[in-house]
């Protein structure tokens, strides 16, 4: 796998990698909860990524790797913090829907198992 690199073409560093994977985390939960939806769409993430000077290769590697960490949960193209508050509220946004997509809260009780599995 091809590593990172910055806007020089050059390899990122461990610092660098770590610094946008933080910058990441942040995005989301800057764009989640309160009066926005408890889940981001992870183009917005994106988006917002890139204007901060991180390009869409990496951003999606931050993802996978907040998920892996378990610090981001990541369904059907949305994303929140993986904290139970957040999965919860996510799950509530859904079953409040006119037509809850029954998929999508399968995975998110899944996660939800997951969250409060891992905070014992």
């Amino acid at each position: 796998m091809a590593a990172s690199s910055n806007s020089g073409g050059e390899e990122l560093t461990r610092e660098e990698r770590r610094d946008q994977y933080e910058r990441v985390c942040s995005i989301v939960e800057h764009n989640t909860g309160g009066k926005q939806r408890p889940m981001a769409s992870l183009h917005s993430v994106r988006t917002i990524a890139k204007h901060a000077g991180i390009d869409a290769e990496d951003v999606d590697k931050r993802l996978k790797r907040g998920v892996k960490n378990g610090d981001l949960v990541i369904v059907e193209g949305r994303v929140c913090l993986a904290e139970e508050s957040s999965v919860r509220a996510a799950i509530r946004y859904e079953a409040n829907r006119e037509h809850p997509r029954q998929e999508r809260m399968g995975k998110l009780n899944q996660a939800l198992d997951g969250v409060v599995d891992s905070g014992e």
